[in-house]
């Protein structure tokens, strides 16, 4: 009896670590696949990254929007410095205003203030006349 009890023990402790190694492997293989299922999901989602990537590319050189910011970005450079050429400089001691020139009164002008006299004269003569006559 003690053969067969220990032929039951030897089956039993090979069930038990049967079963243990089943289930041991089996945890091995749903966590591999597990991983292989990310795995491809991971490539898919890149690729499909990729394709978006490429479809937008396309997009933009359609549009020719990067040709269009480039000559943008050179343009506002341009602009950049020539108003840095054109603001004083602190170093640089400000020049003095030019003073104006003594104005001489002109032929014109004299002319226009003798004809203005004559016709101040001919209104306060039509004045007068106007008044006189009430």
């Amino acid at each position: 009896m003690a053969k067969k009890d220990k032929k039951k023990d030897k089956q039993a402790a090979k069930g038990v670590d049967a079963d243990a190694l089943a289930a041991l492997r089996s945890a091995f293989e749903r966590t591999f696949e597990g991983a292989h299922i990310t795995r491809e999901r991971t490539r898919e989602i890149v690729d499909e990254i990729a394709s978006a990537a490429g479809k937008l590319r396309g997009t933009l050189e359609d549009m020719r929007v990067l040709d269009e910011v480039k000559r943008l970005r050179r343009e506002v450079e341009a602009l950049a410095t020539r108003v840095t050429s054109l603001e004083i400089r602190p170093t640089e001691a400000p020049a003095a205003p030019a003073k104006p020139a003594a104005k001489k009164p002109t032929a014109r002008k004299a002319a226009a203030k003798r004809r203005q006299e004559e016709i101040m004269k001919q209104f306060a003569a039509q004045q007068k006349r106007c008044v006189g006559g009430q």
